[in-house]
């Protein structure tokens, strides 16, 4: 026998229940989206419009919102467990399961009821914030439209991955707050496992260098909603992630829900394999905390000795938690420590795989065969040639990024002194303790990246020698491509030049002279240092005390904007001799030395 009463009338009574849901998620979407684009652009009008209003409001309301992020995944597990939560009640089970109604339409109506409620109230605030607010401060534009579409698509996808995953954690449980929980365990314990690996590599790999990259957003549909397609991931990326996610636990909600026995009703979990893995992960999570925390408190010492008492302490601790979560009180130790041993002897067997690295990771470089072109970038040189690469002057990149720029197919004598370092890293040396005596020398901080043919990039960080520096560089002394992608002053685009000021940096007086130049007397500056930035030598740059500056501006309407900081060193013979002739005299007077102004004139 089965029910004669329409989907839709379930759906309408189901959702006539939980009416409060629609209201709450209404008042928060009105405060997050209408209001909160209206206070970005009250004061605009179709004359005085700013044309980053399409930015504003895809910070406010549209695809990089974090906070809409967030908003629909609070929403996603509100409407999960206010749907599932009668499974914790075996009355409530009894009477639902006792209806002429299969349990997949059951598990449907719930499901579409949570998604509509909380759908249909962020779509009636979206539709204000990019078209009915704009209109009426009379800033309307097609680009908010599409904007807001677009963002609308992205949120309702990000909403309906996160609340599958919830709705997963409430079927596999058979209480309400068990059920909320595993939903978070699940949603977070894929970025949690990377962070982890991220910090093992850290403290144990002393060249090894991890970039950002999509891998890690894709473990969580919250990362994905919550980062929104930012410069990590495309949007497409991001939208084949959640979809991934949507679909693949909506199957197994649907599947589990329909197999799932009623009897276990106010149980900790319906299967009773999920105890015991989740006790051992969260195990393993608690013993690589303590264990770091009392092992590399001192980061100059650390004591392995100190990480397995603190791995021992934290998976006990965390085993008694679990257990008076799950059950309400301590069960079977005698029996569980089998468990417990378990979960410590795979911590610490993880933590040797890492620390006593076996498979010699630390000292790997990719096969020369592999590779398809290298870049490398450094702090400590980011003053001699690397600044320039980013002409924005206060913009920060990351290592990974600025590798990109500068990678180069003619990589033989970077991947040279690369296996060189390698070769010569001790595995207990740490590479940030460079030396700077005499009889050593100078090390340097490199951080390199070899782009793999198969796509793939890898990075590492050597402390590599002057010596070694020096070589690499008079090897590529010839190399057009390397001149090209490493001189700062290749890059240099004279038609963005406005201003050129020379000061020096020994005069505590801080004269300042601004050069009045034409378009090929920019260019002639711009070419001098060019050649004498390919004709020094890194050493001599490390260890030439400078003693003139020069500030390069970029032309804007309103301010000048700083294109360029360039240090002159004493090697700068055709940069000196053009300052000394065109107009920067007063500055060179000023030097402690009369040998760099002469050898320059």
């Amino acid at each position: 026998m089965t029910s004669t009463v329409s989907f839709r009338k379930e759906l309408r009574d189901n959702m006539r229940e939980r009416i409060w849901l629609f209201a709450i998620i209404l008042a928060v979407g009105i405060l997050l989206l209408p209001v909160a684009v209206f206070l970005e652009i009250q004061d605009a009008s179709l004359e005085s419009v700013h044309s980053n209003i399409v930015d504003a409001f895809r910070q406010t309301a549209g695809l990089q919102s974090g906070y809409m992020g967030a908003a629909v995944s609070v929403a996603a597990g509100m409407a999960s467990v206010s749907g599932f939560s009668w499974l914790g009640s075996q009355e409530r089970n009894d009477l639902m399961h006792s209806l002429p109604v299969s349990r997949e339409r059951i598990f449907a109506v719930i499901y579409t009821s949570g998604a509509v409620l909380c759908i249909a109230p962020y779509l009636i605030c979206q539709i204000f914030a990019a078209l009915v607010v704009p209109l009426v401060n009379g800033c309307f534009q097609g680009a908010l439209a599409v904007e807001g579409l677009k963002a609308a698509a992205f949120f309702i996808l990000a909403f309906l991955s996160v609340y599958s995953v919830f709705c997963l954690g409430m079927i596999l449980s058979g209480r309400t707050g068990l059920g909320a929980a595993l939903g978070i365990f699940i949603l977070v314990i894929g970025p949690a496992v990377y962070w982890l690996v991220t910090i093992l590599i850290h403290v144990n790999f002393s060249t090894v260098l991890i970039a950002g990259n999509s891998f890690q957003w894709m473990l969580s549909p919250v990362a994905l909603a919550v980062s929104g397609p930012g410069k990590d991931f495309s949007t497409w990326a991001a939208v084949v992630g959640l979809a991934v996610w949507a679909v693949a636990c909506l199957i197994l909600d649907c599947r589990i829900y329909a197999m799932r026995p009623s009897e276990k009703a106010g149980s900790a979990f319906i299967f009773r394999w999920i105890s015991p893995v989740l006790q051992i992960i969260l195990m393993a999570f608690g013993g690589f905390g303590l264990g770091l925390m009392f092992g590399y408190y001192n980061s100059t010492s650390p004591s392995y000795a100190l990480f397995i008492t603190g791995a021992a302490v934290g998976c006990l601790v965390v085993w008694i938690i679990s257990e008076l979560v799950f059950y309400g009180k301590i069960r079977h130790f005698r029996k569980k420590c089998r468990l417990i041993a378990g979960a410590f002897g795979g911590t610490i067997l993880i933590f040797l795989m890492f620390a006593l690295d076996p498979l010699h990771v630390d000292q790997r470089i990719p096969d020369a065969d592999h590779v398809q072109a290298m870049g490398l970038w450094s702090d400590s040189l980011d003053y001699l040639y690397m600044t320039t690469n980013d002409t924005s002057g206060t913009e920060y990149r990351e290592f990974d990024e600025r590798i990109s720029d500068v990678l180069i197919t003619d990589f033989e004598p970077m991947y040279e002194m690369a296996q060189e370092a390698a070769s010569s890293q001790d595995a207990e040396s740490d590479i940030y303790q460079s030396n700077h005596t005499e009889e050593a020398g100078t090390n340097v901080l490199i951080d390199i990246g070899w782009k793999l043919k198969s796509g793939r990039m890898v990075y590492r960080e050597y402390s590599v020698s002057d010596a070694s520096l020096e070589k690499m560089w008079d090897d590529y002394r010839d190399s057009d491509e390397f001149d090209e992608n490493y001189n700062p002053f290749r890059k240099i685009s004279v038609s963005d030049i406005h201003s050129v000021s020379v000061y020096s940096t020994t005069d505590a007086d801080d004269n300042t002279e601004f050069l009045d130049l034409d378009e090929g007397e920019k260019q002639e500056l711009v070419d001098a240092l060019a050649e004498d930035f390919r004709t020094s030598r890194p050493k001599e740059l490390l260890q030439s005390y400078y003693q003139v500056a020069l500030d390069i501006n970029e032309w804007s309407e309103n301010t000048k904007d700083p294109l360029m900081n360039i240090t002159v060193y004493d090697s700068y013979k055709n940069t000196m001799a053009f300052l000394q002739s065109h107009g920067a005299a007063e500055v060179l007077n000023t030097l402690n030395t009369d040998e760099t102004v002469s050898a320059g004139a």
